[in-house]
């Protein structure tokens, strides 16, 4: 592998943007945007991002699977397990009587001086649902990925569905 392709290797791995790390690795700006794909097709370098990609993953323990507990945690929040509905308005529920499913969908939380809550938002379903579509193919079949490691995908995520309601 050339130094240029070490570097690619390198500048790819900030933010997966190929055109980009070909530019800041020292390519041609012209070239970057017609032929960066050869660059990820040469063996060395596809092994070197592989290699580089499964130890950031191993060290930091993200796996398809835990991108998956999280997007359906967001895309199958109910406002109804968090809020209470009262005569005298909406109140969230007291923290220890939240499932973690139900935390990890907040996406903000205000309070005001009076310690009550004065707003409660939720992370972007519609985003997470489009997610859990591409990834599971329902949108383009072509799009759909590779199933995580342990069994089929649609399996997992029906199980994990199931296990929400």
């Amino acid at each position: 592998m050339t130094p240029r392709q070490r570097r690619f290797v390198l500048e790819y791995l900030q933010d997966a943007n190929a055109t980009r790390a070909a530019i800041r690795a020292g390519y041609n700006r012209r070239w970057a945007n017609a032929n960066v794909r050869d660059v990820l097709r040469h063996p060395e370098v596809r092994a070197a991002l592989d290699r580089a990609i499964a130890a950031r993953c191993a060290r930091t323990g993200i796996t398809a699977e835990r991108v998956l507990d999280e997007l359906v945690r967001v895309a199958f929040a109910e406002l109804g397990r968090v809020v209470e509905w009262r005569a005298d308005g909406a109140r969230m529920k007291p923290l220890d009587r939240l499932a973690r499913d139900d935390t990890a969908a907040i996406a903000e939380l205000a309070l005001g001086p009076d310690g009550r809550i004065t707003r409660l938002k939720l992370h972007d379903k519609d985003a997470a649902l489009a997610a859990l579509a591409r990834r599971l193919g329902l949108v383009d079949p072509a799009a759909r990925g590779a199933a995580p490691a342990g069994g089929d995908a649609r399996a997992g995520l029906a199980a994990r569905i199931a296990a929400l309601a």
